[in-house]
């Protein structure tokens, strides 16, 4: 386990952006259109998002996605998938026309 995975103290959004490849504004708006569980839509101004280990895990699912060209609407379904409680992070994600997504990605090889 990383750091990461066992720190109690939540990530930063800038932290996130970094780690995951995703930029500050597609992280908003995946926020504002519920692609990232646990994260409210607007926070207010002057508030700050806190990030858990299982939202950037998520959120670099979505990046990935993205950078590999996947539509909105297939990004939602992913979305949905990734949510999923019981999850296998280590096996593939099979989509409707997207196969086998590899969904282990290695944080800390970022760090």
């Amino acid at each position: 386990m990383s750091a990461i995975e066992t720190s109690p103290t939540p990530l930063r959004t800038v932290d996130v952006a970094a780690l995951s490849g995703a930029s500050y504004r597609q992280l908003d708006y995946w926020c504002s259109e519920g692609l990232v569980p646990g994260q409210p839509a607007d926070v207010g101004t002057g508030n700050r998002r806190q990030w858990t280990y299982d939202q950037l895990r998520h959120v670099r699912c979505l990046a990935a996605l993205t950078a590999a060209g996947v539509n909105g609407r297939d990004l939602r379904h992913a979305s949905t998938r990734l949510a999923e409680p019981d999850l296998d992070w280590d096996a593939p994600l099979e989509l409707d026309h997207i196969r086998y997504v590899r969904l282990s990605l290695d944080l800390p090889s970022l760090l």
